[in-house]
C-alpha cells in the first residue's frame, strides 16, 4: 500500500460527509446544507455536519465571525452587492478552530 490509497481514502471520506452552514438556521432549529442560495447575506461558514454538532453556539459564532471578517478584509464581503469579479475567485480559507 502506497502513500497515495491513504490520500484518496481520505479525499473519498472528505466528499462525501455532509457539510452544513454553521452561520445560519433553518426554522426547525438545524443547520442549513452548504452552498450559496444567491441571496448575498453574510458569508457562508461551512463544516462537516458531525463537526458542527460537536461545535457549542459561541464557538460557531466565533468561526462565523472570523470568516465573515477575512472576506471582509479581502474586499469580497458578502453582504449587500459584491464587488467587480468577486462571484468564482477561491474562498478565502479560515480555521474553524481558534488556536
Amino acid at each position: 500500500m502506497n502513500c497515495g490509497d491513504f490520500a484518496n481514502e481520505d479525499l473519498r471520506k472528505w466528499f462525501k460527509q455532509k457539510w452544513v452552514n454553521i452561520g445560519k438556521k433553518t426554522k426547525s432549529g438545524k443547520h442549513p446544507a452548504c452552498g450559496t442560495s444567491g441571496e448575498k447575506r453574510g458569508y457562508a461558514k461551512c463544516v462537516p455536519a458531525s463537526k458542527a454538532a460537536s461545535m457549542s453556539k459561541k464557538q460557531k459564532a466565533s468561526a462565523t465571525r472570523r470568516k465573515r471578517s477575512a472576506q471582509n478584509k479581502a474586499g469580497r464581503g458578502g453582504r449587500g452587492k459584491q464587488g467587480a469579479g468577486a462571484q468564482g475567485r477561491k474562498p478565502i480559507m479560515v480555521k474553524t478552530d481558534k488556536k
